[in-house]
């Protein structure tokens, strides 16, 4: 299958070619157009992506990011796309923005800190790095980028059906998806996702590596606190502190870790079905 970048903007010199529904920043696109409306942003305004590189390498997979039924809720070279198409943006003055951004950073709070002095956690200098709890991370931020029918068929129902749903229900705010069925990909107007990996991000794929990383639902609707509770819990798992008991593994059903285990190794499990019966969290 061939691939090409996804290219929703509405400026001038890409509103005909567009090949997407929608509009970038997920729920964040309103406030983007309150800016435009008050004349604080120039509505031909570009972003500047110099020194934006993703900070980690991951990918390419070609075997399933070509893959239409493997991935359908997320454009997979989202990360790369300003600098796959640099040539297009130039020559053609077609604006394509990333759907994904990947960064590295160093993580400190105040519960981790507390967390090593109670003996939870035990710096290693490299993922937990100090006295401090402070935790060498990598972020990654995925913008939906549903591509149509793949999410249909998962919902085992037909194209036609989602499109009218989603344009209905949505208050008719995307005629597209009923006057436009030649467009496959669409950007809907909810919050994103973030993973917080802990190791090298570039061995994800590598069924030999043990790693950990929590994927975190954007917080519609629901209370900060809480959030960060699961939040530092599963950051403390995913660092595999010797104490951290089948208790805490209860509260966190999205924490994934990959590890040998009896019957599946290697693949991706539930963190708490890694562990012996009141045994320790993944080292």
């Amino acid at each position: 299958m061939m691939r090409g970048p996804v290219v929703v903007s509405r400026n001038h010199g890409t509103i005909r070619r567009r090949n997407a529904i929608g509009a970038h920043g997920g729920s964040y696109s309103i406030y983007h157009a309150l800016a435009v409306a008050s004349k604080n942003l120039d509505i031909d305004h570009k972003p500047d992506f110099t020194n934006t590189e993703p900070a980690a390498t991951i990918g390419p997979h070609p075997e399933v990011w070509g893959d239409p039924k493997k991935i359908v809720a997320m454009d997979p070279f989202g990360h790369l796309a300003p600098w796959l198409y640099k040539g297009i943006i130039d020559s053609e003055n077609i604006e394509i923005r990333p759907t994904i951004a990947i960064t590295r950073a160093h993580m400190k709070l105040p519960e981790l800190e507390d967390s090593v002095r109670a003996g939870r956690l035990v710096p290693d200098g490299k993922i937990c790095i100090n006295s401090s709890g402070e935790l060498a991370v990598t972020k990654i931020a995925v913008e939906p980028c549903w591509y149509l029918p793949g999410v249909a068929e998962r919902f085992g129902i037909d194209e036609g059906t989602l499109r009218r749903a989603l344009f209905e229900h949505t208050g008719g705010m995307y005629p597209e998806l009923i006057t436009r069925g030649d467009i496959k990909v669409f950007l809907p107007p909810i919050g994103g996702l973030t993973v917080y990996c802990f190791g090298d991000p570039a061995k994800m794929s590598d069924a030999n590596v043990r790693l950990a990383l929590r994927v975190h639902d954007e917080c519609n609707g629901s209370d900060g606190m809480s959030c960060k509770l699961k939040l530092i819990a599963s950051f403390q798992l995913t660092l595999c502190s010797l104490w951290f008991r089948y208790l805490y593994l209860q509260a966190l059903p999205h924490l994934w870790c990959r590890g040998s285990s009896k019957g599946s190794p290697g693949r991706w499990k539930w963190c708490r079905d890694l562990l012996p019966k009141g045994g320790s969290c993944i080292r």
